[in-house]
């Protein structure tokens, strides 16, 4: 009975539970965008993802105007040698701008 238990209890591991049907994500910052992306990608369109933001969506990332020109602003950790960073805005498709330096 001992090998019976062990392996129904086998059985029932190899099998996947059931995805959920929906997923709350708190926050909408870079961080809880990311997470929900991702959870987008794993489970499909079968799962809503609620994202719950009470202010801004982008949390402290923003693009600011001052005389004329725009500047990103907000983000506290983004170094060239971010290779989880570079690998999260290649998927997303976004592009490196670099600023024009001015001709006097």
């Amino acid at each position: 009975t001992l090998f019976r238990s062990l392996t129904a209890l086998q059985a029932r591991a190899d099998e996947s539970p059931p995805p959920p049907r929906r997923i709350a994500v708190v926050g909408a910052g870079i961080g809880g965008s990311a997470v929900a992306h991702f959870l987008q990608q794993q489970f499909g369109p079968q799962v809503q993802i609620d994202v719950y933001e009470k202010g801004t969506v982008g949390g402290r990332l923003a693009t600011v105007t001052v005389n004329s020109q725009q500047y990103e602003s907000g983000i506290s950790a983004f170094h060239s040698l971010n290779l989880h960073m570079q690998d999260f805005v290649k998927l997303l498709g976004l592009k490196h701008r670099r600023e024009r330096s001015e001709e006097h």
